[in-house]
């Protein structure tokens, strides 16, 4: 199996929930599919292995920042092939220089 996991630069997270609507975070928050392309927040889908990722973290206690108000919800994404696709991650510059961080 190979490992295709890469950083890349990505667009202004900050600009384009603004333009989308969404609040914008700054710790670490699951990027929806579509983020930098959907000309509205109601085109954004999440991946279904999205569920477990917040699960996880809840689970070991680590916050996740909710980009959209707890009375929306984010269209899911099924996907029923064997592999898994996990969701895009961010993790705002402030959380990474904040000293209280490990």
């Amino acid at each position: 199996m190979t490992d295709k996991s890469a950083i890349t630069d990505y667009i202004q997270v900050a600009g384009s929930a603004d333009e989308l609507g969404l609040h914008r975070p700054t710790g670490i928050a699951i990027l929806p599919e579509y983020f930098e392309t959907a000309p509205d927040h109601a085109h954004l889908r999440q991946r279904s292995e999205a569920a477990t990722v917040k699960t996880l973290f809840r689970t070991n206690g680590l916050l996740l920042d909710e980009i959209l108000p707890k009375s929306e919800r984010i269209p899911y994404i099924q996907n029923n092939a064997f592999a898994w696709v996990g969701p895009t991650l961010f993790i705002s510059s402030a959380l990474m220089t904040d000293t209280r961080w490990p």
